[in-house]
């Protein structure tokens, strides 16, 4: 999975939560501007950390394919 569909799925999720950007970054505990590079496809791939506060914050799942 690349980045870009990293950031499309963070997006799909918090849109079919009715999340806005900026209250998922304060519950993820990371900027509003973090979040909207990642759904963008702007930013490189997210850490494990991130990752993990954005899946708690939007109340999923968490799969991690460290396999290439």
């Amino acid at each position: 999975m690349s980045s870009g569909d990293v950031g499309q799925l963070i997006r799909e999720l918090r849109i079919r939560q009715g999340v806005s950007q900026e209250r998922l970054a304060q519950k993820a505990r990371l900027s509003r501007i973090y979040i909207a590079k990642l759904e963008a496809g702007e930013r490189g791939s997210p850490s494990i950390p991130a990752l993990q506060r954005i899946a708690r914050a939007l109340v999923a799942k968490l799969k991690i394919d460290l396999v290439q």
